[in-house]
């Protein structure tokens, strides 16, 4: 079993460097384009991460959703996401991507307002 393991992470990984490999040449083409068009410094642009999962709330309707638990007394991320799962808003087996979600949500409009992250 060990053996079929191990050859299923040999595989996995060739084909993992494999994609690497195709997608570095593809960003080199991009940023020798780019520095044609005059960008000078191409590899100073931060990458843009996607999406793991898709997402759990309607646009606006965590930030509402938050706003209602604070008002309501709750004053840190867990308490706002046992607020969220308590009033019927998220399944409690989706506990640790609300609290991820709450946590990332809460930074935003900390920094938005120009709070300290606690």
């Amino acid at each position: 079993m060990v053996d079929q393991v191990t050859s299923g992470l040999v595989r996995k990984r060739a084909e993992l460097a494999g994609e690497l490999e195709r997608l570095r040449s593809q960003i080199q083409h991009i940023d020798a384009t780019l520095k044609i068009f005059g960008y000078k410094e191409p590899q100073s642009i931060r990458p843009h991460f996607t999406r793991k999962h898709a997402p759990m709330f309607r646009p606006g309707q965590l930030t509402a959703l938050v706003g209602e638990a604070e008002r309501a007394g709750c004053h840190d991320n867990v308490s706002v996401t046992n607020w969220i799962i308590m009033n019927g808003h998220a399944d409690q087996t989706q506990y640790e991507r609300v609290r991820e979600s709450v946590k990332t949500c809460r930074r935003r409009l900390n920094k938005r307002d120009g709070a300290q992250d606690d």
